[in-house]
């Protein structure tokens, strides 16, 4: 008895790609297409229609590497319905206040005094707790005004997102450069300036944490102009970039070798966003000791792999 072979198709087939592949296969079997267009023009428009197929999904993985959709949907702020329904938590277990208390943790450690709230209860018993928000994960929510800027701040169990609007109006950036400038200088307003003990051994010196933003985040990172006027960018490119490769291990880039303990740091994973006034920083929830979730999770981007439940 046969068994009935499934069709595998291929992956990622846009329509464009199915139009192109009939194309080869009219050109290579004399059909239709090679005897109206001809040979050679019928496989140009093919090769075309494939070579534009590949553009547009190596633009959209550069877009999510750069504004992952987890970090986007984290920064907005819950639904009503989510505010308002079961899986709102009031109350709670030791795992909520463990929840409550870890996401305090991280505020403080990302945020400048100055740029926390004046009530301490805000991050504590005012936090938010829904769960199962996006797909499987927890979350915790809690906004603030200080500083001339509505705060808000949103985790998981592993990923944390800061927004920031300001309260008065301002002068929309409108270039791709002014507004990563904009997004920058507001970034070293709001984050702490801290220093790192440095990797162990002798002769080497404690490293500066901003510098390391500024570069990594701002400078090697990959960057996108998107729809809607929203510029974002991220401290990483796709490994087969070869000047990428170069670049992450020249100077004495210990921070840019791969694999190397130092980027798994919270300071060395953060991302942003800003569509000319809101301003979106992201980054893992790893702690200069080293990493707070296991660091062999940290490659997925943003997906948060752990996808098990905070509390």
């Amino acid at each position: 008895m046969n068994e009935k072979k499934e069709i595998q198709r291929p992956a990622m087939c846009g329509p464009s790609t199915l139009v192109a592949i009939a194309c080869l296969i009219g050109v290579a079997s004399g059909g239709t297409a090679a005897q109206d267009q001809g040979p050679s023009q019928a496989r140009r428009a093919a090769t075309k229609l494939l070579d534009e197929e590949r553009a547009a999904a190596k633009a959209r993985s550069l877009d999510e590497l750069a504004f992952p959709h987890l970090a986007k949907s984290m920064l907005r702020w819950p639904e009503d319905k989510l505010l308002t329904g079961p899986q709102r938590v009031h109350g709670g277990d030791w795992r909520v206040a463990a929840a409550r208390a870890q996401s305090a943790k991280w505020t403080r450690k990302l945020l400048r005094k100055d740029w926390l709230p004046a009530d301490p209860k805000r991050l504590g018993e005012d936090t938010i707790p829904i769960r199962d928000e996006y797909g499987r994960l927890d979350a915790t929510h809690v906004r603030w005004e200080t500083s001339g800027h509505a705060i808000q701040v949103s985790q998981t169990r592993g990923t944390m997102v800061v927004k920031l609007t300001p309260l008065r109006a301002v002068e929309v950036p409108e270039t791709l450069e002014d507004k990563k400038e904009y997004a920058r200088d507001l970034c070293l307003k709001v984050l702490v300036e801290t220093t790192h003990k440095g990797m162990p051994g002798e002769g080497n010196p404690p490293i500066r944490v901003r510098p390391v933003i500024l570069d990594r985040s701002f400078s090697r990172g990959t960057v996108r102009d998107l729809p809607g006027g929203v510029v974002a960018g991220a401290p990483w490119k796709p490994m087969r970039d070869l000047e990428y490769q170069k670049s992450i291990r020249s100077d004495n880039g210990i921070l840019r070798v791969p694999g190397s303990a130092l980027t798994y740091c919270w300071w060395a994973q953060l991302g942003w966003f800003t569509n000319g006034k809101d301003v979106g920083l992201w980054t893992h929830k790893l702690d200069d000791n080293g990493a707070e979730l296991r660091t062999d999770i940290l490659m997925g981007y943003f997906n948060d792999p752990h996808g098990e439940s905070w509390f």
